[in-house]
């Protein structure tokens, strides 16, 4: 009983010193999830080459420490703090990429309706093309009429 009594005691002390407590500069949960939307969002332009060259020099890590007024300590301390309890991590990150998967189906959105103006674009300025080469057949067309009959009313001063 003793024993077991010690072991409990022990395995307690042993839990409570592995958990980490708050760092000095906690950062608020919804504030939290918000860096790593955009911790997110930046690792995907520079993944994907959104922007070409400029925004890779602009938008780095710098970029979210002066966003957020934070230091890269601060920043690194609460994300251990919050790795220490997956199941919160994980509902922020189910939230982030709800927000993410919103994010993309708008700009899919964006694209077709982009995709379908150029479309429509291009079939204007084909229809334009077939209208310009109608109209330049019709004026050669009138040109002839008009031709033959000046040629028709020559004949008919002359004879």
């Amino acid at each position: 009983m003793k024993r077991s009594l010690i072991f409990f005691v022990l395995l307690i002390a042993c839990e409570a010193n592995t958990a980490n407590p708050p760092p000095a500069i906690l950062i608020p949960e919804d504030t939290m999830e918000q860096i790593l939307y955009d911790i997110n969002l930046l690792k995907t332009i520079k993944n994907n080459r959104f922007g070409g060259e400029a925004p890779k020099e602009i938008l780095n890590n710098n970029y979210i420490l002066r966003k957020y007024n934070i230091a890269d300590s601060t920043l690194k301390q609460n994300q251990i703090y919050y790795a220490q309890s997956p199941k919160r991590l994980f509902a922020m990150y189910d939230r982030i990429y709800n927000r993410l998967e919103k994010v993309e189906d708008s700009i899919n959105v964006l694209a077709k309706k982009e995709q379908e103006e150029l479309e429509k674009r291009l079939q204007r300025e084909k229809d334009r093309a077939a209208q310009k080469s109608r109209d330049s057949i019709f004026a050669l067309m009138l040109k002839d009429s008009i031709d033959l009959l000046n040629l028709k009313f020559l004949k008919q001063v002359v004879d």
